[in-house]
């Protein structure tokens, strides 16, 4: 039966719908006919919690069954047959408590994926006191009580839940705390939930606890690491998230050191497959040059932002990124070529500051504007660019990258509030430039990006102005 159910998502996978169907109802007719005892519930639940074409709540049910056999054996009234003689090699397996942690964890995952969380978040809630009623003294049970409470607050954070979420947050870190102060292996199953909590706690701008946890998921998957890509890509991966946060809290050599561990990681997959690894090294190696930067060592920064565009450009000539969202790899490099070029100018580099700044100009004229991903990643460095030249009083070579900087925020400031600074600052930019032009002829009309950066500008500023009044009426 559990051949019949990956039968029946491998065909949906491949669109033959109609025979998924035949073994779908095939597959219901077994079910309905024969009982099952534990570890075969759990295959058949796992076998089917992600199948299309409605099996995902038969994977519920299944669950369901398991949870129910599990609490029996955890009550001492397990039915006779319930418990076969064979157990599985899963360790869980070997007490009534760990089967219930398994059956549950199961649930949990079925509920997901069948889209029905506030049954998901009750599973959870039954999985922490499941493991709270234990004395404490086993390790093991450390390590199944943290990731039920990383489970749980993440089922309340998807359902909004975050101030209920936040109190099990000191629980949480004082278990996992006494679990990496033991010399008992964190299994990969809790360095997953925590690595998943500390992003979540990221994004509440829970700094300091998102650390906390961050760093202990990558000292458990440290203990695990090898030279397989599936423990050697996460790895590298949480070592940059990491890094991140300590840039994000000010500990910059401590962020230095965890990235440029990342990096050698991410070198080591890229040498063994480039297609697929390059892209997480340049992000991690972006991510070392603006640490580097941060620690005022510009230099190093610009050899390292140097190494990613060298990267993404042979990407882009071999074809690997075609077809990527988001500007794909020329809207990247762009973003990357204009923080290069404000880099340089630090240096004293004037040419080379120059010269990036124009590389990302042209890149942006093949770009399609009106992509938000694209736009962000200019915005910001281009404004500082536009700043560098006006200081400089170098107003026509200011004029095309501060029409292109009101170009881009008029239309981000029409989005959303939180650019409006941004757009009044590159306005204002064009407003002091242009007055100051000499008396020469200007853009060449006939210069593709003058007449169409012109055309956008007619419509897009009158725009974004609307929304400024806007935003100062709603907020007096």
């Amino acid at each position: 039966m559990t051949v019949l159910a990956r039968a029946v998502a491998a065909h949906h996978q491949t669109g033959l719908t109609a025979r998924a169907a035949g073994i779908r109802d095939a597959l219901g007719d077994a079910l309905a006919e024969t009982s099952f005892d534990f570890p075969v519930l759990i295959a058949l639940s796992d076998a089917l919690r992600e199948a299309a074409g409605g099996l995902s709540d038969v994977a519920v049910r299944l669950a369901q069954d398991s949870v129910a056999i599990a609490r029996r054996s955890l009550q001492g009234t397990a039915m006779p047959g319930a418990m076969p003689n064979t157990m599985p090699t899963n360790p869980l397996f070997s007490s009534a408590r760990g089967m219930l942690d398994v059956a549950l964890s199961l649930l949990m995952s079925s509920l997901h994926a069948a889209g029905r969380p506030q049954e998901s978040l009750a599973a959870a809630q039954e999985l922490v006191e499941t493991w709270q009623e234990v004395d404490g003294t086993d390790l093991g049970d450390d390590h199944r009580l943290a990731s039920a409470l990383c489970l749980l607050m993440r089922d309340q954070m998807d359902l909004g839940m975050h101030e209920e979420a936040l109190r099990y947050l000191g629980q949480a870190l004082a278990v996992v705390e006494r679990v990496g102060a033991s010399e008992l292996h964190m299994p990969p199953s809790l360095a997953l939930n925590l690595e998943s909590l500390a992003q979540t706690l990221w994004d509440m701008n829970r700094l300091d606890e998102a650390v906390r946890l961050m760093g202990r998921a990558v000292a458990a998957w440290e203990q695990m690491s090898g030279p397989l890509a599936d423990q050697e890509l996460p790895l590298g991966v949480w070592r940059s998230n990491l890094a991140l946060l300590l840039q994000a809290t000010g500990r910059l050599d401590e962020a230095l050191h965890v990235i440029e561990a990342s990096v050698e990681a991410q070198r080591r997959l890229a040498r063994r497959d480039p297609r697929a690894y390059e892209p997480m090294l340049m992000s991690s190696l972006l991510n070392m040059a603006g640490i580097l930067e941060d620690l005022g060592r510009t230099a190093e920064a610009c050899q390292t932002m140097e190494q990613t565009i060298a990267i993404g450009e042979h990407r882009h000539r071999m074809g690997f990124d075609a077809g990527n969202d988001t500007g794909g790899i020329e809207g990247r490099l762009m973003g990357y070529k204009l923080r290069l070029a404000v880099w340089q100018h630090r240096l004293g580099a004037w040419p080379a500051f120059m010269a990036e700044l124009g590389g990302a100009l042209k890149m942006w004229n093949r770009l399609d504007p009106l992509d938000p991903d694209t736009e962000w990643r200019a915005g910001g460095p281009l404004n500082e660019a536009v700043l560098i030249l006006v200081e400089a009083g170098r107003w026509e070579e200011a004029l095309r990258p501060a029409m292109t900087a009101l170009d881009i925020w008029s239309r981000l400031a029409c989005r959303s509030e939180a650019h409006i600074p941004d757009f009044l600052q590159a306005y204002r930019a064009l407003e002091f430039v242009v007055p100051r032009l000499g008396p020469g002829p200007g853009p060449d009309e006939d210069d593709a990006w003058f007449p169409a950066l012109d055309r956008r500008l007619t419509s897009s500023v009158p725009a974004a102005k609307a929304a400024v009044q806007d935003a100062m009426a709603r907020h007096g």
